[in-house]
């Protein structure tokens, strides 16, 4: 019976999180850069897709922004108000793992682009898993680019042709980091187009430089017990109370039996 109580309790924990959201209203009024948080969960949804006809490069361009103006940075300390730590009622298993692993958990990136996108916050990074999750769904070849203490997304269109996409900013730039980190001042321009200071955009080239740059696939950036967790926490939070109310049957079929 305790069982089977705590089956239901965690069963009807994830119907209540069906009907709740992640992301909270006020996302819209952090501040981080100049590109504000303009679109809502919904409006972030609705322009995500490839547009019939898009070309893949018009795609990268527009993609890159649609994520910026959907997503805002902030990595702070109100880890439950921005549901930095997933919620309880979102999935138990990553919450009770904030708790155990506090290092991992407590401030949580997640490796699927839809439950980021829901949340709305995160990390330079977090945007980045977005940004090359819906690029690869698309069909363009995307990963990760870290820089020096910056994480943006390098992707391919059909040409062969390179972009350097920043989704924290919003900007793409078509050109293989191989070309800027020869020149780092060519990135300037596209962040003062995106209503970046130009002090700011000086600081944003200097990191393009040689060192630090590596390339990387989002699996990569992830350890691969976090990457795998995360997918089978998804699947185990409705599996494990179904389990735990499978000895109350087993007892009730037995008891049944017996006195037939």
């Amino acid at each position: 019976m305790v069982l089977l109580a705590l089956g239901f309790g965690l069963l009807g924990l994830n119907l209540f999180g069906c009907f709740r959201t992640m992301r909270i209203a006020d996302v819209r009024a952090m501040r981080f850069h100049a590109q504000d948080v303009t679109l809502s969960h919904g409006e972030l949804l609705e322009r995500s897709p490839r547009r019939p006809g898009e070309a893949d490069s018009a795609y990268i361009v527009r993609l890159t922004g649609v994520v910026s103006r959907g997503m805002a940075h902030y990595w702070g300390e109100e880890v439950d108000k921005y549901h930095l730590r997933v919620p309880v009622w979102e999935n138990y298993l990553l919450y009770f793992g904030s708790f155990i692993r506090p290092d991992i958990y407590r401030k949580y990136e997640f490796v699927r682009a839809d439950k980021a996108m829901e949340r709305g916050v995160g990390l330079c990074s977090q945007q980045a898993i977005v940004l090359a999750g819906l690029l690869q769904r698309a069909g363009i070849s995307a990963g990760l680019q870290a820089l020096r203490g910056h994480v943006i997304v390098r992707a391919t269109d059909r040409s062969g042709r390179v972009y350097m996409a920043d989704p924290d900013y919003g900007v793409a730039i078509p050109a293989p980091i191989a070309a800027i980190e020869r020149d780092t001042a060519m990135v300037r321009p596209y962040y003062r187009r995106a209503g970046v200071a130009l002090i700011e955009a000086d600081r944003i080239a200097a990191i393009y430089g040689r060192e630090g740059n590596r390339e990387m696939t989002v699996p990569q950036y992830f350890p691969p017990k976090v990457y795998y967790a995360e997918k089978a926490a998804y699947w185990l939070k409705w599996l494990l109370p179904l389990l735990l109310m499978i000895p109350f049957l087993v007892d009730l079929a037995w008891r049944t039996n017996a006195r037939r």
